[in-house]
């Protein structure tokens, strides 16, 4: 778990610090993240980048993240965890599917922005 709980978290420190490079890095193949309820596809860096400016505009920047918890089998190639942010908007729970693929954790899903 050790290794898909770093790459989630290394995704929101990167979208703290509006790097968004670095960020799109740790996505998987279309991964999807859930805007108003609906999913959309992060197919570059300029979606993620888009999407997370709006979110940072409406509920304010990301302050804090927090890992709170997580599912994961010995040998699996799939975790799902639990990553709390704070925002100036408030606080969250977001649901985070992570695959394990080409060597290396990589988020699929993301239920919030």
């Amino acid at each position: 778990m050790g290794q898909a709980q770093t790459a989630a978290l290394s995704y929101y420190s990167a979208l703290q610090r509006h790097d968004y490079p670095e960020a799109y890095a740790v996505l998987g193949p279309h991964a999807t993240v859930t805007v108003d309820g609906q999913p959309r596809v992060i197919d570059s860096v300029d979606t993620l980048s888009s999407l997370a400016q709006a979110a940072d505009r409406k509920a304010g920047g990301i302050t804090a993240y927090t890992f709170t918890d997580g599912q994961f089998e010995a040998g699996a190639t799939t975790a799902d965890l639990t990553v709390r942010v704070t925002r100036a908007g408030g606080v969250y729970d977001v649901h985070v599917q992570m695959t394990f693929t080409d060597g290396a954790w990589r988020i699929l899903r993301v239920d919030r922005m």
